[in-house]
């Protein structure tokens, strides 16, 4: 199948398959803010029902989706307690749930919910959609795959199409992955813009991690044409512009995205880049905001710590902090991004053994990341394993040179240490 082929010749270790998720909303008016008025009405107008709360909590996520603001999990949460209440079986009911779990992280009481959902249905490609996207966020992977393949075969289309190309660049193959996703943007509808600029900005993120800055660029000013001031293409166009060193544009673009939604991953690439222009004092300001997001996230119940531990790790800060959370989200899920984080707060602390365990793990899909090849040679590195680490940082830079705006001199200048070093040992072996 589709997605079974992605194994074929494959040994078997961000995106996330989900948007991350901030506050605040956007202002304008969309699709999920006229089905969440929608719902709303019928629920004062007529006796609330089953299916308005439903309803209502559907739109609450599609508007999480659009808008990246946490507070609206919580609003689904409570509107499809509401119809729970009324109906604890109520299949739609718990099929919400399922997402709302999801998005909040809680990826085991996802996959509980999921497993309830297929054995009342399982023929819902929906439901192998929520099996799947819970085992790849639980590092579950060839679970995933059979879940993803199901959903496929039931219902080819955007989402399904969408989760297999995900899969194809797990497994290290971006071509098969750049492929699926064009198969799910022509599956796409315009009447529903969001899942397809989303779709079209992963696109342009493969292309880009292919170096094909033309085509990247393409897709997400379709995606902009799709939807509008979309924060995720408006900052996925600024990373184009950052790596063509044309920083002015870039910040601009970061900055409208931040405007949009102030996505905690966008707020830090806008620090960078202020940082990279002489701009100090600035990208402090958009460190702190990193912070502050986090805080936020976690009085609404979401946490993230993955994405705050990796981002003080890149960053030399708080790295006991930084080791902490990641192993505190090692405890929740093994995905492989888990791996690389903890191997890379591993590797600030100088914490070489460990590090080097973990980022096996991170390793072990074949994923062809150029970030996962810098940490390993990295690692390797801080090892002494002089070849091993020239290996992965070449593999780094053949794989994509502009994955970081930092990431390129420090793999320069240590590759040129290591290749002195192995000039050193040869020398001392020869007679």
């Amino acid at each position: 199948g589709i997605v079974g082929l992605l194994i074929a010749g494959l040994s078997l270790g961000p995106r996330s398959l989900h948007p991350p998720t901030v506050a605040p909303s956007l202002t304008t008016s969309t699709a999920a803010d006229r089905a969440i008025g929608a719902a709303e009405a019928q629920l004062s107008r007529d006796s609330p029902s089953i299916d308005g709360y439903v309803a209502l909590a559907t739109a609450y996520m599609s508007k999480a989706r659009e808008s990246g603001d946490t507070g609206y999990y919580l609003r689904a949460e409570a509107a499809v307690h509401r119809a729970l209440e009324r109906e604890p079986s109520s299949y739609e009911g718990l099929r919400t749930l399922a997402w709302i779990q999801t998005g909040k992280h809680e990826f085991r009481q996802a996959l509980a919910t999921a497993e309830r959902l297929r054995a009342q249905r399982p023929d819902d490609p929906r439901v192998y959609g929520l099996l799947g996207d819970a085992h790849v966020e639980l590092g579950e992977y060839d679970q995933a795959v059979e879940a993803f393949q199901q959903m496929v075969d039931l219902r080819p289309n955007l989402a399904s199409y969408s989760r297999a190309a995900y899969m194809r660049e797990l497994f290290g193959d971006p071509q098969g992955a750049t492929e699926l996703m064009a198969m799910a943007v022509r599956a796409g509808n315009g009447r529903d813009p969001e899942p397809l600029a989303w779709c079209l900005v992963q696109s342009g993120n493969l292309h880009f991690t292919q170096g094909d800055f033309s085509m990247a660029e393409a897709a997400y000013q379709r995606a902009l044409a799709v939807f509008p001031q979309y924060y995720q293409a408006l900052a996925a166009l600024g990373r184009v512009r950052g790596a063509q060193q044309r920083y002015p544009e870039a910040i601009e673009l970061y900055r409208q995205a931040v405007t949009s939604v102030p996505a905690p991953d966008t707020v830090a690439a806008l620090g960078d880049l202020l940082a990279l222009t002489g701009k100090a004092d600035e990208a402090e300001k958009q460190y702190a905001l990193v912070e502050y997001i986090e805080h936020v996230n976690e009085v609404n119940q979401i946490t993230y710590n993955r994405q705050l531990a990796l981002f003080y790790a890149d960053h030399n800060r708080k790295l006991d902090e930084a080791v902490k959370l990641a192993e505190a989200e090692l405890e929740r899920r093994h995905d492989i991004y888990t791996y690389d984080t903890l191997a890379w707060g591993y590797y600030k602390k100088g914490r070489f053994a460990d590090a080097g365990k973990a980022m096996e793990q991170a390793l072990r899909l074949g994923t062809r990341d150029a970030s996962l090849f810098f940490h390993a040679g990295m690692i390797a590195h801080g090892l002494g394993e002089s070849e091993t680490a020239r290996d992965y940082l070449h593999r780094a830079l053949d794989t994509n040179p502009y994955f970081s705006l930092f990431g390129v001199e420090p793999i320069r200048s240590t590759l040129a240490e290591i290749e002195q070093r192995i000039v050193v040992q040869r020398e001392a072996h020869v007679p």
